[in-house]
């Protein structure tokens, strides 16, 4: 999760810390940190992969670090935590007509998914591109975002829109279980 945030926030890295335990939460000594950057094309699996890799490389020298009882170094200043309530305030869109088109790209960027209330229905949002303008079809569905643009959901729940409805209308639920989550 700490890397989605980090897309979110269009942070210039990510990374990850190995550190000693002790009574409270991520607060012991550090025993190795290191980091990969994030670049404007990464996706959050992509770092999410660098992460692993470089980490599995330092494991030896971790390994070393703990045999040699090596105490490791404090933690400086205050850490960011966000909880699933914080990603929900993220993910869950009520009106996606009150942010730009650049802000949802961003969180579909960072999370993955939306949960969008589009002219009163919930879809789980995959995928959004602009369109030129309204589409006389009643079975497009598109918004305005705040500066303009006017976005058309093509991804609902990494699947074509006839394959979401099909999905929906036999009440599987959708993976991961988001299907209308929090938005009651």
């Amino acid at each position: 999760m700490a890397t989605c945030w980090s897309v979110y926030h269009q942070d210039s890295a990510t990374g990850y810390t190995f550190h000693r335990l002790n009574e409270k939460f991520d607060e012991g000594n550090m025993l190795i940190k290191g980091q990969v950057p994030v670049k404007a094309d990464s996706s959050v699996s992509d770092l999410e992969h660098a992460k692993a890799v470089q980490a599995a490389k330092d494991i030896p020298c971790l390994l070393k670090i703990i045999m040699k009882r090596e105490p490791g170094q404090v933690q400086a200043g205050s850490g960011n935590y966000f909880l699933k309530k914080d990603s929900k305030k993220i993910t869950i869109i009520d009106n996606p007509s009150k942010y730009s088109h650049a802000e949802l790209i961003n969180r579909l960027r960072a999370f993955g998914v939306l949960l969008m209330n589009i002219k009163g229905v919930w879809y789980d949002v995959t995928k959004l591109k602009k369109v030129p303008a309204p589409q006389n079809n009643s079975k497009t569905i598109y918004f305005q975002t705040s500066d303009g643009m006017i976005m058309c959901p093509s991804r609902f729940w990494f699947l074509p829109f006839f394959m979401y409805r099909i999905f929906k209308k036999t009440g599987w639920s959708m993976p991961s279980g988001t299907e209308s989550s929090g938005a009651q």
